[in-house]
């Protein structure tokens, strides 16, 4: 693909994209954050995109895992460090509500057996 660059024979380093390395060296995590802008009219809070989109963000990491320059940065040569991974919250599972005619069904039997 046109991200990635293969580089040398035997051992296939992939080349990070230079301005990727650039602004993760530069700014860090708060370059795969959405900013929030700072206005002196502002009637509402506006946001700037991140500076390293979500897509070349993961293309980063990959290529950092097959050169094996994950856990570390350099500029020169890329990587990625482990805080910069997304933590994503875990998704508890609730029961359904189903119908209304199931969740009732015991208190119309005992109406039933009252009346």
């Amino acid at each position: 693909s046109g991200a990635m660059k293969r580089v040398g024979g035997a051992g296939k380093q992939i080349v990070q994209s230079l301005g990727v390395r650039k602004r993760l060296a530069q700014h860090g995590a708060e370059a795969l954050k959405a900013q929030p802008r700072v206005e002196e009219d502002a009637r509402r809070q506006r946001w700037w995109r991140p500076q390293i989109s979500r897509r070349k963000a993961n293309v980063a990491r990959k290529q950092a895992i097959v050169n094996g320059t994950y856990g570390g940065f350099a500029l020169e040569t890329g990587g990625w460090l482990p805080e910069w991974d997304e933590v994503k919250e875990p998704h508890v599972l609730i029961p359904t509500k189903r119908h209304k005619r199931e969740r009732t069904r015991a208190e119309r039997a005992a109406a039933t057996e009252r009346a």
